[in-house]
């Protein structure tokens, strides 16, 4: 249901959040 497709929002947006991280680490 809804929760689910929460839960799978939330990781994709951590998983944007660490890459733009490592992203600003090679700069």
């Amino acid at each position: 249901g809804q929760s689910i497709a929460v839960a799978s929002f939330d990781a994709h947006i951590s998983i944007f959040i660490k890459a733009e991280d490592g992203y600003e680490e090679l700069q």
